[in-house]
């Protein structure tokens, strides 16, 4: 897969660079770029499965580009189980922290992904950005 240049890098790099220019204008226009691709690809039955500020890329117009699509599957695939590591879990929905038998990802779970997304776009901040331990960070969510 193969994507324009992204002059700003990933979203966590922009609004860090860029806090002067990350106004809520640009946070509402990129927040609208990045539910626009997540719409197009329900559209199209896939599951991102990895939604979180380093697979945000800013073009040199400042566009929300979706990106790192490695773990992304169709909907209906037998492989919706997913693994977790610390920057995965930040965006994990609580139902799939809880490894329920049976639990596949969905799009309920892209949702719970990007609203704590907006969260971090809303405040610059990374989600849990406190707490380097996967399990603490499960346990506040669960």
């Amino acid at each position: 897969l193969v994507s324009e240049w992204a002059e700003y890098g990933n979203l966590r790099e922009y609004y860090t660079n860029y806090k002067d220019r990350f106004d809520l204008r640009l946070k509402l226009r990129m927040s609208l770029d990045i539910a626009r691709g997540l719409n197009f690809l329900r559209a199209v039955e896939i599951v991102h499965r990895d939604i979180r500020a380093e697979n945000i890329l800013i073009t040199v117009y400042e566009t929300a580009k979706l990106a790192n699509f490695k773990l992304s599957r169709s909907l209906f695939a037998a492989t919706l189980k997913q693994s977790q590591n610390l920057e995965r879990v930040r965006y994990c929905a609580p139902e799939l922290l809880e490894r329920a038998h049976n639990f596949k990802y969905d799009h309920k779970c892209e949702v719970y992904s990007f609203g704590i997304l907006l969260w971090e776009i809303a405040e610059e901040r990374t989600p849990y950005e406190q707490y380097e331990d996967i399990v603490k960070i499960v346990d506040l969510v669960r």
